[in-house]
């Protein structure tokens, strides 16, 4: 049985009028076009993508806060610093909300906060951030977490290995 289907993709169109399948489609393009350096495209996915999300899941949702943080960083790549820290910000009590103040995916949001407050020159919030980030790398039982000193940001490992 043939699946497939003809569909044309515009940016600002609603995600919610295509079907399930065809709306996973438009948003696996996002990273597509963010890769290729055709950020209003990509962002206009993650758009679509927020509002799949949240008329699936709810504004509360894991989902939710990937896609938020997805979105923040087209927007950063734009150079929407502003808009960036909110969609990050959201992303973070999100997960807080759902893992608890204490969870791997917390201090991953923290830190990408903090670099975001950074670059807006809130130095001493972007520290408070950090050092959440870094409090919650070193309890025990935390899911490993790798930090780059270079460049602020954490990225979780798959092994599911504890530090």
């Amino acid at each position: 049985m043939d699946h497939t289907k003809d569909v044309e993709f515009r940016p600002g169109h609603i995600a919610s009028s295509f079907d399930s399948n065809t709306i996973w489609n438009a948003i696996s393009l996002g990273p597509f076009y963010e890769i290729n350096d055709n950020l209003t495209v990509a962002r206009s996915h993650y758009e679509e993508d927020l509002l799949a999300e949240e008329a699936d899941h709810g504004s509360n949702h894991p989902h939710v806060a990937i896609t938020l943080n997805n979105l923040g960083r087209v927007l950063k790549a734009q150079g929407n610093i502003n808009g960036a820290q909110l969609h990050f910000q959201r992303a973070m009590e999100i997960d807080e909300a759902v893992y608890g103040p204490s969870h791997a995916k917390v201090a991953f949001r923290a830190s990408v906060l903090g670099d975001m407050l950074h670059d807006l020159g809130g130095l001493r919030d972007a520290r408070r951030h950090y050092h959440k980030a870094l409090h919650i790398t070193i309890r025990p039982n935390v899911p490993y977490i790798k930090i780059s000193l270079h460049t602020n940001s954490i990225s979780g490992g798959t092994d599911g290995t504890s530090r």
